[in-house]
């Protein structure tokens, strides 16, 4: 009985060991003043950094309204408010932008787009004849497709702008018909490259943006001319936008909007150019 004792109080001396042993090596509980320490300097270090973002913000406003200040009076600040109010209900969006998405490699088929986005672009266009007292311009289904045509060629050849096609081959997946069709509609249009949303095409094109040493304004004549009805074609980063009648007919108007008073540096119309810059910086 005295053996079995001690054996029993051995066992239990031992098991308590164990027992103290396996609490010893459990990770001790990270203290909760630590935790909260940590946390609190955090949202300390996230309130700094979003009031330093705000100040930014707020004082490059104010740098912007003084230098509108200086520029414009305050009916014509007015003015602007009110057609960047406009702006702001025409749409720019490219998502969607096709109905059927072009095939530009291997095969060739020119896509058709979406309704939203010659719309949107029909829209840009007539935001900004409407600050001349000029009328609207409608698009034109039929040359809707030939726009779309010359686009789709330019973007499949992926040479450049040519208006007709000229000085550029012909890749071997595009027949002979289609690329003639590419060529007659590049012929019958404004043609861009590098912007995909609709008011960035439009501004381009009123800005001449890559004509500084032409001092025919070309382009801006078109979309601020006698014309009534468009075509819009957008394929990748090249845009063809049908202005001209077969046959190069063009009905032109006793006065050409925003003239083009000669190269860069030279005044233009000072608040269309300024509402040109903004607008494409903020739609885009």
């Amino acid at each position: 009985m005295r053996y079995l004792k001690i054996t029993l109080a051995c066992s239990a001396l031992l098991l308590g060991v164990g027992l103290m042993g396996a609490t010893t090596v459990q990770a001790a509980p990270t203290p909760p003043t630590t935790m909260a320490h940590k946390t609190t300097k955090k949202v300390k270090k996230a309130k700094k950094t979003k009031k330093v973002k705000k100040a930014k913000k707020l004082s490059a406003k104010a740098k912007r309204q003084k230098a509108k200040k200086k520029a414009f009076t305050k009916a014509e600040r007015a003015q602007i408010a009110g057609y960047r109010s406009q702006a702001k209900q025409i749409s720019n969006a490219t998502k969607g932008m096709y109905v059927q998405k072009p095939s530009l490699k291997k095969s060739f088929n020119p896509g058709k787009l979406s309704a939203k986005y010659i719309n949107g672009t029909v829209g840009w266009v007539n935001f900004y004849r409407q600050m001349f007292g000029l009328a609207p311009v409608k698009a034109d289904a039929g040359w809707n497709t030939n726009a779309q045509y010359g686009a789709a060629t330019l973007a499949a050849a992926d040479m450049g702008l040519s208006h007709g096609l000229e000085g550029i081959q012909r890749p071997s997946f595009i027949s002979p018909v289609d690329w003639q069709r590419g060529a007659d509609a590049t012929n019958n249009s404004n043609i861009g490259w590098g912007d995909v949303n609709p008011a960035g095409n439009v501004v381009g094109y009123l800005n001449e943006a890559d004509d500084e040493g032409d001092l025919v304004p070309g382009h801006r004549e078109w979309l601020l001319g006698g014309i009534s009805r468009v075509g819009v074609g957008q394929a990748q980063a090249y845009n063809d936008l049908r202005v001209i009648e077969d046959g190069w007919t063009h009905p032109e108007p006793q006065t050409v909007a925003y003239p083009r008073a000669g190269g860069s540096g030279q005044p233009r119309s000072t608040m269309v150019g300024f509402l040109c810059g903004r607008l494409r910086r903020e739609c885009a």
